[in-house]
């Protein structure tokens, strides 16, 4: 009888957290905008918290990268089917930035699209 409540119990926790955790990521979020270009301003701002960034390296590509989409030599959805791919196969990564940086020039290269060079900065062992 003890473990019937006990599952019982269990059971109606999880329904409740579902549900809660149903309820939240149901909320809105809203992102601050580029009044001149939203759709860039989103670029941006996604691959900019997505992709993890730490270094000025790396945020110095992502930033060539949106200016080649704004420019109009890098096509967006060459990006944004890159960064969905990592998201989806590599978000468990605490570091998703590398995978797309590579994945991205590969995919590039087939379409002899130029990527802007990317200079993985050097850190001291003893650091």
């Amino acid at each position: 009888m003890v473990d019937r409540i006990r599952t019982s119990i269990l059971i109606l926790a999880a329904l409740l957290a579902g549900m809660v955790v149903a309820q939240w990521n149901g909320q809105e979020v809203q992102a601050i905008q580029d009044d001149d270009n939203p759709a860039v301003a989103d670029l941006r701002e996604r691959l900019n918290s997505g992709l993890r960034l730490r270094t000025d390296a790396e945020k110095t590509f992502v930033e060539q990268v949106v200016s080649g989409v704004e420019a109009g030599s890098i096509p967006r959805d060459l990006v944004d089917s890159t960064f969905l791919w990592v998201r989806s196969n590599k978000g468990h990564s605490n570091y998703p930035f590398f995978y797309f940086e590579r994945v991205l020039r590969l995919r590039a290269k087939k379409l002899e699209i130029p990527i802007p060079d990317f200079q993985t900065p050097n850190f001291s062992p003893n650091r």
